[in-house]
């Protein structure tokens, strides 16, 4: 046997009737075909039932940066003080952080920013730079 099934094949697999089988699905029992086939993956099926035996433990993804940032603005909107907006939050959050741009530092990065704008008018305008 392949891999692949029809939903015929994949009913037949789990011992169910085709109506059965399309009920499971709709309902997040069993595995949905392959986007764009009306194929399902017996590896797939494998493991949803796998999973709904206990077989297999549910693991908790890996937590990707988006999913980390969420999980810190539930928690600082839970350890939120009632009354205090998000700049008097920051600024209790962060009052034992160094303070890590100088004026000096801004100057500089603002003066750099107007050079490469004024570089790229010019190159916009087809004139070399001085």
């Amino acid at each position: 046997m392949s891999d692949l099934m029809t939903k015929a094949d994949a009913a037949a697999y789990c011992g169910v009737c085709p109506a059965t089988f399309t009920n499971w699905v709709a309902s997040g029992v069993m595995p949905t075909p392959f986007r764009g086939t009306r194929m399902y993956d017996r590896r797939a099926i494998d493991a949803f039932i796998d999973r709904d035996s206990g077989i297999l433990r549910a693991t908790a993804p890996e937590e990707d940066a988006f999913d980390r940032w969420e999980r810190e603005q539930r928690e600082a909107k839970a350890s939120a003080v009632p009354g205090e907006d998000s700049l008097e939050r920051w600024l209790r959050e962060n009052k034992n952080r160094p303070i890590e741009n100088s004026y000096d530092e801004w100057q500089r990065k603002s003066l750099e920013r107007r050079a490469r704008k004024a570089a790229r008018a010019r190159a916009a305008a087809g004139k070399a730079p001085p």
